[in-house]
């Protein structure tokens, strides 16, 4: 009989981001970054994040940036995250572009490939 208490990957990727969407309602689904590292000080210490732009540099190894995406998530979640950034970072592309001007897909092919 098949465990119906193990979830897929892809069950698993939407759950993490249901949480997200949920945590982050009020930065509009931007994390937080604690500008000097330091989770302790002050709320001067914070800026928003887009998600695209942590799991782009989870995936390329800059493990020391301190940002609340793994806030509500358990440690099974959170591996699966480190082990999945790419595929996170991938998720959150359109909205990251969307959120950096450029309106439509024509628009972000001319950013990396300008005539």
């Amino acid at each position: 009989m098949p465990n119906n208490n193990k979830l897929t990957e892809a069950q698993m990727y939407w759950k993490i981001k249901y949480k997200w969407a949920k945590e982050t309602k009020s930065t509009d689904g931007w994390f937080l970054q604690h500008i000097d590292g330091n989770t302790l000080n002050n709320i001067n210490n914070l800026k928003k994040i887009h998600p695209h732009e942590v799991f782009m540099r989870l995936h390329h190894g800059e493990y020391d940036l301190v940002v609340n995406w793994f806030c509500g998530l358990t440690d099974k979640e959170i591996y699966f995250v480190y082990a999945n950034a790419y595929w996170f970072a991938k998720g959150y592309s359109n909205a990251y572009w969307f959120a950096k001007g450029y309106k439509n897909k024509k628009s972000i092919i001319e950013l990396h490939f300008p005539r």
